[in-house]
């Protein structure tokens, strides 16, 4: 078969091919993949294909994990597109295959070309249902795919996007049972805890603060800012109205004056006064004074009679019939 020109290459292949990233069976690669290997993953397009059609071709090369599989040019190849989580086709399988998924999508032959052509090897499948001692472990009728992007894969220099009529469709991750129980000694593994860690970002340079150097200050430049200080005036309103401003803290006086409290002399009652001066007059008349006591008397009597003690007058009324007054007024006499 001649070599077709291209790229672009327009020709019809006359079938049709599909690119796998990461290929179920996928426990080998490279020259280890064997027959038996070839044998069960078109085994697995078989029962995509809902057991109807066999590939014709398998193409690898020994530094790509990604196949291509030639197939007949009747089939419709858009319902098996997308992405083939391990765990939703399989029966039962190996714990660390858990979170694998297989994509597939159409081969860009315009651009690539037959791969015959370009050093991919052939492989040819035996085709039909695997023997039943291999238990056989793919689902059927098989599930349908998810939605996938090339993008980001190890196949996207060799495959097509998929259809813009296909929705995203999400994989559903669901617990691998083996339907034989405990013949195969495997349990639907535990879903694994998805854990997001937060990392704080390390402070820049910028961010630190940087550490200045303090010199010594001279003697001279400090009692000028001193003196410059000392005769600034206040420019605030609230410090020239005598108010404390914000943040500024009251002092206390630290010698605190106390005030002395006077204490007051004895005011003595009319009456006691009146009574201290009979006792005056009578120890003057009887030390013979005579008549300069008794003006004193008269006098300061007058005094408290203009004060109003009533103890006063009801004394004096009573000193009429009092023989000691009677002695005083004949002694004025003479």
């Amino acid at each position: 078969m001649a070599k077709k020109k291209g790229p672009p290459y327009t020709d019809d292949p006359g079938c049709k091919f599909i690119v796998i990233d990461d290929p179920w069976p996928g426990n080998a690669a490279g020259r280890d993949r064997k027959d038996a290997y070839w044998n069960l993953l078109g085994a697995w397009v078989w029962y995509m294909l809902d057991k109807k059609e066999i590939p014709d071709t398998i193409y690898s090369v020994n530094t790509r994990a990604e196949v291509i599989v030639r197939l007949p040019e009747q089939v419709d190849i858009e319902p098996i597109l997308g992405a083939h989580a391990w765990i939703t086709f399989l029966h039962h399988g190996a714990e660390a295959d858990r979170h694998r998924v297989s994509c597939i999508f159409e081969y860009n032959y315009r651009i690539k070309g037959d791969p015959a052509y370009h050093n991919w090897a052939e492989h040819m499948p035996i085709g039909g249902e695997p023997p039943a001692n291999r238990r056989f472990p793919v689902k059927f009728p098989y599930p349908p795919p998810g939605w996938a992007s090339p993008a980001h894969k190890n196949s996207r220099d060799i495959s097509l996007s998929l259809p813009p009529t296909r929705e995203r469709v999400p994989v559903v991750d669901v617990p691998v049972v083996d339907p034989s129980g405990a013949a195969n000694n495997v349990h639907p593994p535990t879903p694994v805890a998805r854990t997001e860690v937060t990392v704080e970002p390390e402070a820049t340079q910028e961010e630190q603060p940087a550490q200045a150097h303090v010199a010594k200050p001279d003697p001279y430049e400090e009692e000028d800012v001193a003196l410059q200080f000392v005769k600034q005036e206040p420019v605030d309103s609230d410090v020239r109205a005598g108010r404390r401003t914000e943040g500024e803290v009251k002092q206390e006086p630290t010698d605190v004056p106390v005030k002395r409290e006077e204490i007051p002399e004895p005011q003595h009652s009319a009456e006691y006064l009146a009574e201290f001066e009979r006792y005056r007059l009578h120890t003057s008349i009887s030390q013979g004074t005579g008549e300069e006591t008794t003006a004193q008397s008269e006098s300061i009597n007058d005094g408290v009679e203009r004060i109003g003690d009533p103890l006063l007058h009801a004394h004096r009324s009573h000193s009429s019939n009092d023989p000691l007054h009677t002695r005083i007024k004949h002694t004025d006499r003479l």
